[in-house]
C-alpha cells in the first residue's frame, strides 16, 4: 500500500564473536509518513548491546521514529526511556524484540507476540505491531 523509502544505514561497531562475523547495521527508512529504525544488536552480551543501543539513540537522524528489531537487551525500553508495550517473552523467557515509539505521542501502538512454531527457523518469536492515530 505504501512505498518503503530507504533513508540510510549505519554499521554497528564493537561486535564480538559470533556477531563480528556478520555485517550488522542500523537501517533508517520511512513508510506512509512514519519513520522507522531497525536493527539486530549484539547477541549474548548485554554490555555491548546496551552501548550499541545508546549509540543508536544518540545518532538517529529523526526527531520521532519507531524503533523495531531484535535489540538483544531485556531492558531496552528503559535504555531508550519508553514504556515497554510488550510483556510477552520473545526468546528464552526474556523480551528481546521490540516495537517502540520514540517521541510519537500522537499514535497508539499495539503489539502482539505470535506464538508460532519456528523450530529450525528462528530462536525468537515474532512480534507484530499495529499503529493507529489517537
Amino acid at each position: 500500500k505504501y512505498d518503503i523509502n530507504y533513508i540510510g544505514e549505519k554499521y554497528l561497531k564493537g561486535l564480538v564473536l559470533p556477531d563480528s562475523l556478520c555485517n550488522k547495521s542500523i537501517l533508517y527508512f520511512s513508510v506512509g509518513g512514519y519513520y522507522f529504525v531497525t536493527t539486530h544488536l549484539q547477541a549474548d552480551n548485554f554490555n555491548i548491546s546496551k552501548k550499541q543501543l545508546i549509540d543508536l539513540i544518540d545518532n538517529v537522524p529523526f526527531n520521532k521514529y519507531i524503533l523495531i528489531g531484535d535489540l538483544n537487551h531485556f531492558e531496552a525500553d528503559r535504555i531508550v526511556n519508553v514504556e515497554n508495550n510488550n510483556k510477552t517473552p520473545t526468546n528464552e523467557g526474556m523480551v528481546l524484540d521490540y516495537i517502540l515509539p520514540i517521541n510519537y505521542g500522537d499514535i497508539k501502538l499495539n503489539t502482539n507476540v505470535l506464538e508460532i512454531d519456528l523450530t529450525n527457523i528462528s530462536d525468537h518469536l515474532p512480534i507484530q505491531g499495529e499503529i493507529s492515530r489517537e
